[in-house]
């Protein structure tokens, strides 16, 4: 553009001599004509007159280019002093680029932060790997799943996750086909997914499947069980129901035949009512029907109804319980004081006793709690068995749950009874000794 204005210049000076040639010879002839005639002949002159003029365009041109640069260069943009109002519409241009330019970066940034923040908070696993294999962004749940000793990032793929399966999973996404697969980390199932990227790399989300798998593991287990422990009723009801029906039962063993015909009724509608009161506790929350209640109140209530029972197995039962008052689900908490007072008593020896205590405790943190404690003087529980008798339909001794008419899933409901209040259960239990268990529940 310099260029083109300089020649324009020396063009227009060029055009004035010219001119004013040809005014002159139009307003003043005899002189002119001889000005023209002298002009004409002295080209060598007038070639060197256009010279000399051109050089001091170039020289002025010049001179004020750098003055405009220097003084455009000197310019405050946020607070500029001295302006020349010819260059204002340049200045306003460049002040409306600026600010679409600082609107746009506010707005990637807050983007970026927001996209960040996300990753980071993910419950799941989030890799991304560039085409060379590099880790770009790995967030910290992908690092633990993973169990990478160093953090990956601008490191090979490799670092995250040094198996053959893995890497030739990652090679195949990119090169545009996806997959799935799971691996196994610290007794942790994680499920893998390769996502090809645009950019012809990879995104790889893990996720831990294991509570996933181990619910699937107890959905199956207990479908078994249900069909088992309904099977054993049903068995004994049809075999002396088909006995009775086909007059082969002696008339002095029928009220026999009839009492077995009872118990397996009665077996199974106590199963059926336990299998339902589970099924509630994992699919609602309870918590609505919370209300002040007197815990003292409720487990005499549990100590008279299972009285007979205590008496008629040769066991005593003693009980001291503290006024305390509870925000609680009293339903749930009758359930768990009839389970753990029940399994106390049938589990017991004969001459032996049961021990119910409610008081008024602390935590380590100085909160109140109610501490709920049931002991017995029973068979106890080995110790290879007592992480697992929470467990639904899991029975210490079979031969002896199925005397006593247990399912095995009393300290199952104890369990979530105990989850539902937000409180913590603990087991003692020597074999041949007794069981104790803990409830603490907070007031």
């Amino acid at each position: 553009m310099g260029r083109i204005n300089l020649l324009a210049l020396f063009a227009a000076a060029f055009m004035g001599i010219v001119a004013a040639l040809v005014l002159a010879f139009i307003f003043f002839n005899d002189t002119a004509r001889t000005l023209l005639r002298a002009s004409v002949q002295s080209v060598p002159f007038l070639l060197l007159l256009l010279l000399l003029i051109f050089i001091i365009v170039y020289l002025i041109a010049a001179r004020l280019t750098r003055h405009i640069a220097q003084s455009i260069n000197k310019i405050d943009f946020d607070t500029p002093a001295h302006f020349y109002d010819e260059l204002d519409e340049f200045y306003q241009n460049i002040l409306r680029r600026d600010r679409q330019m600082e609107s746009q970066i506010s707005d990637i940034r807050v983007h970026s932060q927001t996209i960040n923040a996300l990753i980071e908070n993910m419950q799941d696993g989030f890799v991304m790997v560039d085409p060379l294999g590099t880790v770009i962004t790995a967030n910290p749940k992908a690092i633990t799943l993973f169990g990478a000793r160093q953090n990956p990032v601008g490191k090979n793929v490799i670092t995250l996750l040094s198996d053959t399966t893995f890497l030739a999973m990652v090679d195949n996404a990119m090169a545009g086909k996806g997959g799935q697969m799971s691996i196994t980390k610290s007794e942790h199932v994680v499920q893998v997914s390769f996502v090809p990227s645009a950019n012809q790399g990879v995104i790889i989300l893990a996720a831990d499947h294991t509570e996933k798998n181990e619910a699937e593991r107890m959905r199956r287990e207990f479908s078994a069980n249900v069909s088992h422990e309904l099977k054993t009723p049903l068995t004994v009801i049809s075999g002396c129901a088909e006995l009775l029906m086909a007059g082969m039962v002696e008339p002095e063993d029928v009220a026999r035949f009839a009492e077995k015909i009872n118990l397996g009724a009665k077996h199974m509608l106590e199963l059926i009512e336990n299998i339902l009161f589970i099924s509630r506790l994992d699919e609602k929350d309870m918590r609505e029907a919370f209300s002040p209640h007197n815990i003292a109140d409720i487990t005499a209530e549990v100590v008279d109804s299972l009285s007979q029972i205590a008496q008629k197995q040769q066991v005593e039962i003693l009980c001291n319980a503290d006024a305390l008052v509870l925000q609680c689900n009293k339903m749930l908490i009758y359930e768990m004081l009839l389970n753990l007072v029940n399994n106390a008593i049938q589990y017991n020896v004969p001459g032996g006793t049961v021990e119910v205590s409610v008081q008024e405790a602390t935590q380590d943190d100085n909160s109140p709690i109610c501490l709920v404690s049931v002991s017995d003087t029973g068979i106890g529980i080995p110790e290879a068995d007592q992480k697992k008798v929470f467990e639904r339909f899991y029975r210490v001794e079979q031969s002896r749950g199925r005397k006593t008419g247990g399912a095995g899933l009393g300290l199952s409901i104890v369990k979530n009874v105990v989850r539902y209040h937000n409180g913590n259960i603990a087991l003692t239990s020597d074999s041949g000794k007794g069981t104790r268990i803990d409830v603490s529940l907070p007031i």
